[in-house]
């Protein structure tokens, strides 16, 4: 939001999110970032991503099987200076 954006600044933090998804059913599914600079995200404590650099906006993509139910997604990232970019997407892989 704004008042994050106003109070934080674009450069120089750190995020770090955690959040729990529901699958419906037990499949192969596809987890994809694009970020612009470092990130790691975790699946079940399991780390599945991790370009933890400063670069340009990158698109970083791992496909998994998933058990049905409730999995835990955390999420660490930090920005630098320059561009920002963070986009964490989960979906059925086709």
């Amino acid at each position: 939001t704004e008042e994050i954006r106003r109070v934080v600044g674009n450069d120089l933090f750190g995020l770090f999110a955690t959040t729990r998804v529901k699958l419906p059913a037990d499949g192969v599914y596809e987890l994809s970032t694009t970020t612009d600079d470092g990130v790691r995200v975790y699946i079940d404590d399991e780390l599945v991503i991790e370009d933890w650099t400063l670069h340009a906006a990158t698109r970083d993509v791992v496909t998994m099987p998933l058990a049905a139910g409730e999995h835990t997604i955390r999420l660490e990232y930090f920005q630098i200076q320059g561009g920002a970019a963070l986009v964490v997407e989960l979906r059925a892989a086709d």
